[in-house]
């Protein structure tokens, strides 16, 4: 008896860690991460949400997730270019956001934006030279990575 309940306890438990394992959008490794990232880039800018709007509290929650709970995770298996490619990436989800303003109105005072800005820093890039970038809240970003992946190949 002791030995069936046993059983079913970590049957239970096993379930329980494989289905919380599904629902994060962290992946198990940076592969899954990035293409969950990308999905979820990708239906963001899809949606075309107002500034500001109420409909973005569910997506800030799960942009929170992959920026302070994913990457931390899979930061060190990722590329430069990878890693180049997912804070380009979040800058231009927090311009489409909040507008271009967000990183002087929000900085010090919002820690994604500090994070952003610090991370474009390690990469040598500066703001405003990433906005020029995103033309159009992300419709440079397709065409500048490409031609940065072709340049690494």
């Amino acid at each position: 008896m002791k030995y069936r309940l046993f059983l079913c306890s970590l049957f239970i438990m096993s379930l329980g860690l494989f289905l919380s394992s599904c629902s994060s959008p962290c992946g198990s490794n940076k592969d899954e991460l990035i293409s969950n990232y990308n999905a979820f880039i990708k239906k963001t800018q899809e949606a075309k949400l107002s500034v500001n709007a109420a409909e973005w509290n569910e997506p800030d929650k799960k942009f929170r997730q992959f920026v302070k709970e994913c990457y931390p995770k899979h930061e060190a298996k990722m590329s430069v270019v990878e890693k180049g490619e997912f804070w380009y990436n979040a800058a231009g989800y927090v311009y489409a956001r909040y507008g271009k303003s967000a990183f002087t109105d929000l900085a010090g005072s919002n820690e994604i934006v500090d994070l952003i800005k610090s991370k474009m820093g390690e990469m040598g890039k500066d703001l405003d030279d990433v906005f020029n970038d995103i033309k159009s809240a992300w419709g440079g970003l397709e065409k500048m990575f490409n031609g940065l992946k072709e340049l690494i190949n």
